[in-house]
């Protein structure tokens, strides 16, 4: 749990706090920031936008199992040098994706940049936990959020800026670069953020650690929420290259401009949970309220005609503000679990999260959902069970063996 020691700090350096905003950035840079760049990827690799949203869902596979290996590995070696070697695997990938003549060396190339770069998803969140006393880490969690969830809105903006100047294959470049640079940073200002006893652990105690992860219902809730509210949001994020071209003519930097708004919703959904004095219960309402407005998504996209874009964004803004406040209470509350293998646990919790998303994407993709009735129907309904899951265990919850978790 702790760095080397047996005793924790309130908080980060500076210096150490922006390095891991930094690096925590990169999962969502390497998603996010080269979207804009679909339409002339698909003409120079002669294939479709839609055949290109298929990386995006094979990023995120690699994504989610880069969570499990991360935090498997993370028993044994020092979280800061794991982040730091993912991230030039990061890079490696980038420089791959760069030089690809096809598809399929660029959906490679996306896979090894997943599986490197996103690891700093479960890592940087294991180096607060053993970094940071637990009364302390909703603070950091947080803003880690407000930054992961301004990236998305970000990087396609960045991307469709960049797109005006230079080719997709040098963002590719750009983000190889970045990878190493913010490798070389986690090295210098990050320190050690070792287990208490580093051991790889064995396949039975690995086993055993999933087992009790997965028969902890606090733990299985958590990791509910966070997938629930991911599969809603990664869901729009993989569909709306193709929605918004489909029915809007929208690509390019406009999308990258349009994009910012939704992830504003998620980011100022997390800075009110850190900035509430009961965020278990901010979060308890936030699933309430948004659960709400994903209902009325859901029957806006039954009943109403074509929407203007800005009408669509303003009502997911909305529904995502849900989003960014239960992503850090979940993660708050799972890191708070006295689980065994605490790295197994962290890791396996993310990779439930990611392949949630991986899977959703996969079969939004796959009914190739570009048409506004069935995109908002895709977008809305995992937060629609999550607010119905939350009803009926707090209604039924007090007499049977499980109730929500309360604890601040």
């Amino acid at each position: 749990m702790s760095n080397g020691n047996s005793s924790f700090s309130k908080k980060f350096s500076s210096g150490a706090m922006i390095t891991l905003l930094l690096v925590v950035m990169a999962p969502q840079l390497g998603l996010s920031v080269i979207t804009p760049s679909f339409a002339r990827m698909a003409s120079d690799l002669n294939v479709n936008v839609a055949q290109l949203q298929w990386t995006t869902t094979i990023y995120m596979a690699g994504y989610a199992l880069s969570m499990f290996v991360g935090g498997f590995l993370a028993e044994k070696y020092d979280a800061v040098k794991l982040q730091a070697f993912g991230l030039i695997v990061f890079s490696i990938g980038s420089i791959l994706c760069a030089f690809s003549g096809s598809i399929f060396p660029l959906s490679a190339g996306r896979f090894l940049q997943a599986l490197g770069g996103t690891s700093a998803t479960v890592l940087c969140r294991l180096i607060i936990r053993r970094r940071i006393d637990p009364a302390f880490r909703i603070a950091p969690l947080a803003n880690l959020t407000m930054v992961i969830s301004l990236t998305p809105a970000l990087a396609p903006l960045l991307g469709g800026v960049a797109s005006l100047f230079f080719p997709w294959r040098a963002i590719f470049v750009v983000l190889a670069v970045l990878g190493i640079t913010l490798s070389l940073l986690c090295l210098g200002f990050l320190g050690s953020a070792k287990a208490d006893e580093p051991s790889l652990p064995s396949l039975a105690s690995t086993l055993s650690s999933i087992g009790a992860s997965l028969s902890n219902l606090s733990y299985l809730w958590y990791s509910a929420a966070l997938a629930l509210v991911w599969m809603s949001y990664f869901g729009f994020l993989a569909l709306s290259p193709g929605f918004f071209e489909t029915n809007y003519g929208i690509t390019g930097i406009s999308y990258g401009v349009l994009m910012l708004w939704p992830a504003v919703g998620y980011w100022f959904g997390s800075y009110l949970i850190k900035h509430t004095a009961n965020p278990t219960k901010f979060a308890h309402t936030s699933i309430m309220v948004s659960g709400l407005v994903a209902l009325a998504v859901l029957l806006v996209g039954l009943v109403a005609p074509l929407l203007p874009a800005w009408v669509v964004i303003a009502i997911l803004c909305t529904q995502f503000i849900g989003v960014g406040a239960t992503i850090p209470y979940s993660q708050n509350g799972q890191l708070a679990l006295p689980l065994p293998l605490p790295g197994v646990s962290t890791g396996l919790f993310f990779f439930i999260q990611m392949m949630s998303g991986a899977v959703y994407a996969a079969v939004a993709n796959s009914f190739e959902a570009t048409s506004f009735r069935s995109v908002l129907a895709f977008v809305a309904a995992p937060q629609l069970v999550l607010c119905l899951a939350f009803v009926a265990i707090s209604l039924i919850g007090g007499g049977g063996k499980f109730r929500v978790p309360t604890r601040k």
